[in-house]
């Protein structure tokens, strides 16, 4: 195949009406000037964005062609096109934001009565007699069991009689890369376009997000390529393959690939005990994180790079950060992955909360996750629960604390019970703050109050929808045909049988990697450091509480 690439520039705010020559001003949208190109067999529209968002591209204009009849006939005859792009998400975009925009148009290879190897801007001519398999590769592919899918090879199958000119959308195919790729070499078809059986990625808040592929053992032989350490793109996010399984039943075989998102390749780094942590913000506590991760990189070796960012502050926690890892962090006491500094029981989120966003190769932990949306459902679990799996968990609630330190000094928090809780749970912990620690800290111990009660204050409540099934529940009919949900986005849930309203968000998606769908969704209420809700909280200065006395001693 030989290509002729163009470059489109010219980019201009808003979009094109495609029946007319109407201008549409549409801050979403930018569109170029004509643009001279010359179709071939195979043509491929692209666009790169300057920032870490993904592009929609689209032909929306051809000049002296037919936009229906896409024949090759008519693609000869195209000499001009019109480009229209906007973000994934559809947030204003500016013609700034494109790095590179281009068609690729792809001209065959053939061989003449001679034997010698050229190219022709036309479709290859049938043969004259009926061949028989196998095909010669050299001259064309024509055992193609799924023209519509890309494939990865050098020579190309022989043309339809009709040819779809609209840019190849990478997203949605399940692509399978080499674990050595590049971090730039994700925007092409890889090693193979999968075709799985099935696809689920299942995504958690603040927790792991995976992905379960069944792929057949196919004749094209692209389970090969369904590795251990090889990189899946599913929906637009990478993930490595961490496990596989091969079953073969009668005559038909497949193989299994647990993966996980590329965020997780963090965890393959190291931070030994005695490292010094610091935090003057949350920006500042992740850099301080990732700079002391060791990856004992040797040459030629892949280790990705990954941005990121944080809107957590001294003022959003009210305390300051640099305090807490002083004590906690300088020297670190225990040897850990970054994911586990990050996200463990004593790391960033435990300490100053945070929402795990991540997309790629960048991620960031702010107060709420970033591109959440506030109020986007309002939840009354009432006695109709069909289709629904209602959770109360209260195995860990506590709503009475008293955090204290080594010296004695303490600090209690709780609430005045309410919404059928019989009576008060009562809990303490003794904090050791490490060997800086001298003398006591209120504002230290108040913080570690804070920390544990926001986790345990409430029953933990998780809805879950079957979206299957909730199509039968009048109730929760607009969960069913809303797909637009996603982890993060918040909301409130009343629950009639507690009695009580909380804040909550979505926790958990569970997605058909193939159509995009959302199959279920689970919504949990809101805990955490200083996720207090609407609750009348109560502290308290306190010494270290005194046993109870023995009775058997007083005998």
């Amino acid at each position: 195949m030989i290509e002729k690439k163009y470059v489109i520039n010219g980019f201009r705010q808003g979009r094109i009406n495609a029946t007319s020559p109407e201008i549409v001003e549409d801050k979403n949208y930018i569109y170029s000037e004509y643009i001279r190109v010359k179709f071939g067999i195979e043509n491929v529209l692209s666009a790169i964005s300057s920032t870490d968002k993904i592009l929609v591209v689209e032909i929306i204009k051809y000049s002296e062609a037919s936009l229906t009849a896409r024949t090759n006939e008519t693609l000869n005859k195209v000499k001009f096109i019109v480009v229209q792009l906007r973000h994934q998400d559809r947030t204003p975009l500016k013609p700034e934001d494109i790095a590179e925009c281009t068609v690729t148009s792809g001209f065959p290879w053939s061989i003449d009565a001679n034997g010698e190897l050229y190219y022709c801007e036309s479709t290859l001519k049938m043969p004259s007699e009926i061949m028989e398999k196998p095909y010669p590769e050299a001259l064309w592919r024509v055992d193609n069991t799924n023209p519509d899918i890309p494939y990865h090879r050098l020579f190309p199958p022989l043309l339809p009689f009709f040819l779809s000119v609209p840019a190849v959308a990478q997203n949605d195919y399940i692509i399978i890369y080499d674990k050595n790729t590049a971090q730039d070499d994700f925007n092409n078809n890889g090693m193979a376009v999968l075709e799985p059986i099935s696809c689920t990625v299942t995504e958690n808040f603040n927790a792991d997000w995976t992905v379960t592929l069944e792929h057949p053992i196919d004749r094209n032989q692209k389970w090969k390529y369904i590795k251990e350490f090889n990189i899946l793109k599913v929906l637009g996010q990478l993930f490595t393959i961490k496990k596989i399984e091969h079953s073969w039943s009668g005559n038909s075989g497949k193989v299994t690939a647990y993966a996980e998102h590329i965020f997780y390749q963090l965890n393959d780094r190291w931070i030994f005990k005695g490292a010094d942590i610091y935090a003057e913000s949350g920006y500042w506590l992740i850099r301080s994180i990732l700079e002391h991760s060791d990856t004992k990189h040797q040459s030629g070796h892949i280790s990705y790079n990954f941005n990121f960012y944080s809107d957590i502050t001294n003022e959003t926690v009210d305390f300051d950060m640099s305090t807490i890892a002083y004590y906690k962090w300088n020297p670190l006491q225990n040897a850990m992955t970054p994911v586990e500094m990050l996200l463990g029981s004593d790391g960033f989120t435990a300490n100053f909360g945070g929402d795990l966003y991540r997309d790629n190769f960048y991620f960031s932990l702010n107060e709420h996750m970033e591109h959440h949306l506030e109020n986007s459902f309002d939840i009354h679990v009432g006695l109709n629960l069909h289709g629904i799996r209602r959770t109360v968990d209260t195995a860990e609630l506590c709503t009475h604390f008293t955090a204290y330190d080594k010296y004695g000094s303490g600090v209690s928090v709780y609430w005045d019970i309410h919404g059928g809780i019989p009576h008060h749970i009562v809990r303490s912990q003794e904090y050791n703050f490490g060997d800086n620690y001298e003398e006591s800290d209120i504002d230290l111990i108040g913080h570690e109050a804070q920390k544990y009660f926001g986790q345990h204050m409430e029953p933990q409540i998780e809805i879950s929808v079957d979206l299957e099934d909730v199509r039968y529940n009048p109730d929760y009919a607009e969960f069913a045909n809303n797909p637009r949900y996603k982890v993060g986005d918040r909301g409130r849930i009343y629950d009639e049988r507690l009695g009580i309203s909380v804040d909550s968000h979505i926790v958990r998606t569970v997605k058909d990697g193939l159509s995009g769908k959302n199959l279920e969704i689970t919504f949990s209420n809101v805990t955490g450091f200083g996720n207090f809700g609407d609750y009348d909280i109560s502290f308290e200065q306190i010494a270290k509480p005194d046993l109870p006395e023995n009775p058997a001693e007083n005998e």
